[in-house]
């Protein structure tokens, strides 16, 4: 019975250590939700209750490919802002690779954000719509951006819908954004 143990658990080494790595997803970029379970992870160790409330890979960070996935890999970033009901004060959390980095900082009204609820679809759906939908026309692009908040952003007066914001910046600094629905997906428009 031992020799078998041994062997079940040597079988079992075998087969993780042929799996992905976690650093898999730092070598390609991380989409955002591969991004946000280590981004969740860390908000819980300083919060019971952290409520989600914005996402976005920022300009300096070198945003994200066609693919939906950060284009620097293992430099590129997401932020994540938390709050938790019980505390006056949100969070930053920064995710480059496999690294989280937890900033404090002080966010006016950040408990009347909405929540960004877990069923939102992927960055790499999201800027999938986005190329389908003219994206992949523009030239000259020097960086996709993109951003979640919880609540409402479109269209922009007047606001009804939560939706992912993909953001096309150009060599010249113009900006060309489209807008799809945070949770199902359908493609709303470009502004």
């Amino acid at each position: 019975m031992k020799k078998y143990s041994q062997l079940l658990f040597s079988a079992i080494l075998i087969l993780a250590l042929s799996c992905s790595s976690p650093n898999e997803p730092a070598k390609k970029g991380f989409t955002a939700k591969e991004a946000e379970q280590l981004a969740s992870t860390r908000a819980l160790e300083v919060w019971d209750d952290p409520v989600l409330v914005r996402m976005e890979t920022p300009e300096d960070g070198g945003g994200v490919n066609t693919g939906g996935r950060l284009t620097r890999g293992e430099k590129g970033k997401w932020w994540f802002f938390y709050y938790s009901p019980s505390v006056p004060r949100g969070i930053l959390i920064e995710v480059i690779a496999t690294r989280t980095y937890l900033t404090s900082i002080t966010i006016d009204n950040l408990q009347s954000l909405q929540e960004i609820l877990p069923h939102y679809i992927d960055s790499p759906d999201a800027v999938k719509k986005a190329e389908q939908n003219g994206g992949n026309k523009l030239t000259k692009v020097k960086t996709i951006v993109c951003k979640l908040l919880g609540e409402p952003v479109w269209p922009a007066n007047n606001p009804t819908k939560t939706a992912w914001e993909v953001t096309y910046i150009r060599e010249n600094g113009d900006r060309t954004r489209y807008y799809i629905e945070a949770y199902s997906g359908i493609y709303l428009g470009r502004g």
